[in-house]
């Protein structure tokens, strides 16, 4: 059944973080229910943030089999993403996007389960 009211039927995102400066995310594990809506996709989605820690990330986006990211870095700057998994099956792993992202580093993480593991666009 369907709710349009319920927050599952208006998500977009699993997590969502805007705005923010020296945002810090730990050991987090996103795994979605089944059925799937079409409208879901990233498991995370980061945006607008100066000063990330991302640490022991483990998910997939609600959709693994297309080319919808596990997690979106957007306009993010001065990050680290450190000990994340991709589990079997994933697509892309790691998005980041926006004119504005930069200084970002990659740190033990495990992308060997990804098809693609990162992407990065400019736009």
């Amino acid at each position: 059944s369907s709710d349009p009211a319920a927050p599952y039927d208006t998500a977009t995102h699993a997590l969502i973080f805007r705005r923010a400066k020296n945002l810090k995310l730990r050991n987090i594990e996103v795994n979605w229910e089944n059925p799937a809506f079409e409208k879901w996709q990233a498991a995370l989605l980061v945006e607008d943030v100066d000063g990330l820690t991302l640490d022991g990330f483990r998910g997939n986006s609600a959709w693994p089999g297309r080319k919808i990211p596990a997690i979106i870095l957007n306009r993010v700057q001065n990050a680290m993403v450190a000990n994340a998994q991709a589990p079997a099956g994933t697509n892309l792993f790691l998005k980041v996007g926006g004119a504005s992202s930069h200084d970002i580093r990659l740190f033990g993480n495990d992308f060997h389960e990804a098809e693609t593991p990162m992407y990065w666009t400019r736009t």
